[in-house]
């Protein structure tokens, strides 16, 4: 499969599964394009960390020694919110089921939304 995606001004040809890493809050700026990948069918492996902060914007605060202030998020449902767009969503619980999702993500047809949080990570 060879899909295009063109992102102000240029555009890349996808011959093989991408993968992305972003952020929970970084992706609501850009939220509408899960519809175009689904659309299109392009086989994007989309790793989502979901903090539920600006956790960067936030823990530099914190070390220069202010008081953290609209870092702390109101999140939508992400897996409801990828499958109403048609993507494959999963969340999984610990890293052996994050090394198994991004394994079908790669093989899915079509774009995979991966929520990864903390839990995943500490337990």
């Amino acid at each position: 499969m060879v899909a295009a995606v063109a992102v102000v001004g240029f555009t890349v040809v996808v011959l093989v599964p991408v993968a992305v890493l972003i952020g929970d809050y970084g992706i609501q700026y850009t939220i509408n394009e899960l519809g175009t990948a689904a659309e299109h069918k392009l086989p994007i492996v989309i790793l989502m960390w979901n903090n539920n902060a600006l956790g960067e914007i936030r823990d530099d605060m914190v070390r220069k020694g202010i008081q953290p202030n609209a870092v702390t998020l109101q999140n939508p449902d992400f897996q409801a919110l990828a499958k109403a767009y048609g993507l494959n969503a999963e969340q999984p619980k610990d890293l052996k089921a994050l090394a198994a999702a991004i394994k079908a993500a790669l093989k899915a047809e079509g774009p995979t939304l991966i929520e990864m949080t903390p839990r995943m990570v500490h337990g």
